[in-house]
């Protein structure tokens, strides 16, 4: 207790001093969001809509806590259940948010906690770069890079990308574990390996594939004792019984609307090209040369000392450590290239006619949740920090070469102003969500009032969503916290196809399609934005809808559709039948033909009990299988047949899962096919 007590005494100054320096330069770099804590969001790299989500995420999970709402039924994309699990929900940072905005509003809120994120992701990376060296200017000068650099400029708005303290804690107090052999270490890296789970589970993912890379160096015959297996174990089971129950409900929305990715859909990878490019904005990079490439900044001037460094002979310091300083950066140079390597997604894999193979490939086909993610680059992470805690002890070992007091000044100053280069980006983007809201007051007043909870449509509503129209689906989703009423449109890492069926009918054909597949959604009323309208009247679209407006201001006029009657269940039949050529293949689209007599457009949910009967002839006679068709379709009235998809892994005794796609997308993909077979 006693050398507890010294070790505080000891360390906490030094905690303290060095996280004033590195809230002063965050502060610094992300000038001017100090001037509007209350009233402004960072947004960086990304559009304005990330920020305007993550601002979502918090504000949802406090209505769902304060009103006791269903958690992941969040009121956009309506009708589907479950939109909330389509995005990383983070409930750690939503549920910090939600009790601190009792105090100082979600704005101020969600800005105090990503100041939070950003210090404590610096303060783990200097306690992490401390075991390696006792100069403590070079350990501030990984936590500088990491806390401010490109890496948290660029991804400023994507807040679970930003609680890297969580995962590098982890590894932190594992290693003080293995050096100190004191169980309150291995619990707090247990501790910290779930709040990463609870902030982001893209990073958790990786975190759990890295983390036998990092620790296998240390591995030795201890651990089969007892009391490590019993330790060990305990672990496990606290982790499957906090993380299985949460995880498995928000695989299971995603999973019944189809989302998995095939490895074409993998389309954030790392390029070449991306390692050393400024965050944009970058006064430099951006507003001179004007380079729009996106950026996985590992250092230039990182990796600039650790390459002076070794030319300097730092390898003959480094021979010089101990046997856990060794291993340890040993350990953190593996995950580095491994992470570094598998940024690259597919693209590493070798291709050999049909077969694939490679890391990606088999990580793709055997862990779990790895269907689900779109940007394998963000893993590049771990090699930043990895990077960035290897580049302290070489800067250590650079200023010591040095003997004079002056010109040792005079080289660690340069070092950071190449450093402080390579971070500029002043003055950082910011939104500020309070501006539109109080656009949309008036409007808002009167759904809340009269609307009653009906589905609300917002347009215009263009085809293409990313990234210039995207703020207007998240600013919807915002003020639908506030009128109440659930909207159709939405923003998340996912959405439904049938959304962009019923967004291409209405650019394409209103007046047929676009009508047929807004009373297969059930909507209530269009809220038309006129202040976005181009050369159209508010007056063609009420005529286009067949609607009657029942509100109008300056810059918004609001519909009321005339009610859709008997949508589906008077003309689609749930169950179909059909006579297959083969036994159906997972990952293979098939076609049923529909009833030629329907009147109307079907929407069709995972709660729709949609199901194929599916017939062929096997070896031994006459076989039979129910398919269950889920996925969010529209499927309209001309429409002769249904497409679907039988799911990998599907397969439950006689029963098959299957993902509807949508009419739209399958013709283009035959078009395709008959283009390039065309001599």
């Amino acid at each position: 207790m006693k050398k507890s007590a010294f070790l505080f005494r000891r360390l906490f100054p030094e905690a303290l001093g060095m996280g004033v320096l590195v809230l002063a330069g965050v502060l610094l770099f992300t000038w001017p969001l100090a001037l509007h804590i209350k009233d402004a969001l960072p947004t960086g790299s990304e559009p304005e809509a990330v920020a305007l989500f993550q601002l979502y995420s918090m504000e949802w999970t406090a209505f769902a806590v304060d009103n006791a709402r269903p958690y992941w039924d969040a009121p956009f994309f309506w009708p589907f259940r479950g939109a909330f699990s389509w995005s990383e929900p983070q409930p750690v940072f939503c549920l910090l948010g939600w009790a601190l905005s009792k105090i100082t509003g979600f704005v101020a809120a969600y800005n105090f906690l990503l100041l939070f994120y950003l210090v404590s992701f610096g303060m783990a990376v200097y306690a992490m770069a401390r075991l390696f060296t006792r100069d403590r200017l070079a350990a501030f000068f990984a936590a500088f890079w990491c806390a401010a650099g490109a890496y948290s400029m660029q991804q400023i708005c994507a807040l679970p990308l930003l609680a890297g303290v969580f995962p590098v804690s982890s590894i932190f107090f594992g290693l003080i574990f293995i050096r100190a052999k004191r169980s309150v270490f291995f619990w707090m890296a247990v501790c910290a390996y779930l709040l990463t789970w609870g902030t982001c589970k893209q990073t958790a993912l990786y975190l759990s594939m890295l983390l036998p890379v990092m620790f296998f160096v240390f591995f030795s015959r201890s651990l089969r004792r007892p009391q490590a297996v019993a330790r060990w174990s305990l672990a496990f089971i606290s982790v499957l019984a906090v993380l299985v129950p949460f995880s498995l409900w928000q695989l299971k929305f995603s999973r019944e609307m189809g989302f998995e990715r095939f490895l074409g859909n993998v389309r954030g990878v790392l390029h070449v090209k991306h390692l050393f490019m400024p965050a944009k904005g970058h006064w430099l990079a951006t507003k001179i040369f004007g380079w729009e490439i996106y950026s996985w900044d590992l250092g230039v001037a990182v990796c600039a000392l650790i390459v002076l460094a070794v030319c300097l002979g730092a390898l003959r310091f480094y021979s010089q450590w101990d046997p856990f300083r060794k291993k340890a950066a040993a350990g953190l140079l593996f995950v580095s290239a491994a992470a570094l390597f598998l940024a690259f997604g597919p693209r590493t894999d070798i291709v050999i006619g049909e077969v694939r193979l490679g890391v990606y490939q088999a990580l793709f086909s055997l862990i779990p949740g790895f269907k689900f993610i779109r940007a394998p680059s963000r893993i590049v992470f771990f090699s930043i920090v990895g990077l960035a805690v290897l580049a302290a002890p070489a800067f250590a070992y650079l200023r010591g070469m040095i003997r004079g007091r002056l010109s040792r000044t005079v080289f660690s100053a340069a070092c950071f102003g190449v450093l402080a280069a390579e971070i500029w980006v002043l003055p950082l983007p910011l939104v500020y969500p309070g501006k539109f809201l109080r656009e949309h007051e008036k409007v808002d007043a009167w759904l809340k009032e009269y609307a009653g909870g009906s589905p609300l449509l917002e347009l215009p509503a263009p085809v293409q969503l990313w990234p210039e129209s995207a703020v207007y689906e998240a600013e919807a989703m915002l003020r639908a916290l506030r009128h109440g009423n659930p909207v159709v449109n939405g923003y998340a890492s996912f959405a439904p196809p049938s959304y962009w069926q019923l967004r291409r009918a209405l650019e394409n054909d209103p007046a047929g399609t676009g009508r047929r597949y807004l009373a297969a959604y059930g909507v209530r009323y269009v809220l038309l934005h006129t202040h976005r309208l181009g050369a159209q009247t508010p007056e063609a679209f009420e005529e286009l809808l067949g609607a009657q407006a029942v509100y109008q201001d300056a810059g918004h006029w609001l519909f009321e559709l005339p009610p859709s009657g008997d949508r589906q269940d008077a003309d689609f039949r749930f169950t179909l039948r059909a006579n297959f050529q083969e036994a159906p293949q997972a990952d293979k689209i098939y076609a049923v033909k529909l009833p030629k007599e329907r009147r109307v457009a079907v929407l069709i949910t995972p709660d729709s009990g949609l199901e194929v009967y599916a017939a062929w002839k096997g070896k031994g006679g006459q076989e039979n299988k129910k398919i269950r068709v889920k996925g969010g379709v529209l499927v309209d009235a001309m429409q002769p047949g249904l497409f679907f998809r039988i799911n990998s892994g599907g397969s439950r005794g006689d029963i098959l899962r299957a993902t509807a796609m949508p009419a739209e997308e399958m013709d283009a993909f035959f078009s395709r096919k008959k283009d390039q077979a065309a001599p």
